[in-house]
């Protein structure tokens, strides 16, 4: 199989400046990520897609390849993750190197490592899936959420008999955490979608739904990781 572990790393952020390459408990916030794909029994190149030389250059030194620097109109603040996927997939096809499946790493959802990744490899080459997403249950039920009408008045978020019930009496909700997205290359060029028809999973512990996008969830997966992981 060859595999290319994508690293999307824009150097625009605008919560926490140049938050891809911020120091995170003594070490540039995309290393640990990039770490993880490189210790991958599958991905045959990692490969970090970002549109700062600053950033690319860390990446080089952590050992992850940067074969080109993105292009600016799909480096944005509102660029979602298909074109990026794209452009790294057809650029090496220009280069006639092909893949079988893609590994999307966002550095952001840092709290995986690379047994996580195989086991997602592991699924999507076994049952054939378009594309397979981590997931976690989630830290909050969909089923006591609120929302706000006419200004004033709270109301429930969705008509559910479970409004009222206590947590053990809810039934198990999940989301796709963005740890890890495993995404045939054909989902991407063929049908032109991120994660297809087919769409599979994997589950993951509680904490790898920490995803970094403020100061205070910067702060707070600082404090998780020395814990948990250092």
């Amino acid at each position: 199989m060859n595999i290319i572990g994508l690293i999307p790393a824009r150097g625009g952020s605008k919560s926490i400046p140049k938050k891809n390459i911020k120091n995170f408990n003594g070490k540039p916030l995309i290393s640990y990520t990039i770490n993880d794909a490189l210790e991958s029994k599958f991905i045959t190149h990692v490969v970090v897609s970002t549109d700062s030389q600053e950033i690319a250059d860390i990446a080089l030194d952590c050992n992850a390849i940067v074969p080109f620097l993105r292009p600016k109109d799909i480096a944005e603040d509102i660029t979602p993750d298909f074109p990026v996927m794209e452009h790294a997939i057809r650029w090496y096809k220009e280069q006639g190197q092909n893949f079988d499946y893609m590994v999307f790493l966002r550095p952001t959802n840092l709290f995986r490592c690379s047994d996580d990744i195989d086991r997602g490899i592991r699924k999507i080459n076994e049952l054939n899936y378009d594309s397979v997403r981590s997931i976690s249950e989630v830290g909050y039920s969909p089923y006591w959420m609120k929302k706000i009408i006419k200004g004033e008045e709270l109301v429930d978020f969705m008509d559910s008999e479970y409004s009222e019930s206590r947590r053990q009496e809810l039934p198990k909700v999940y989301q796709a955490n963005g740890a890890v997205d495993v995404i045939k290359i054909d989902t991407i060029l063929k049908k032109k979608s991120r994660y297809g028809d087919q769409v599979g999973y994997f589950k993951m512990k509680e904490i790898a739904r920490v995803d970094i996008d403020t100061k205070l969830d910067f702060e707070i997966a600082e404090f998780l990781y020395k814990k948990h992981y250092l």
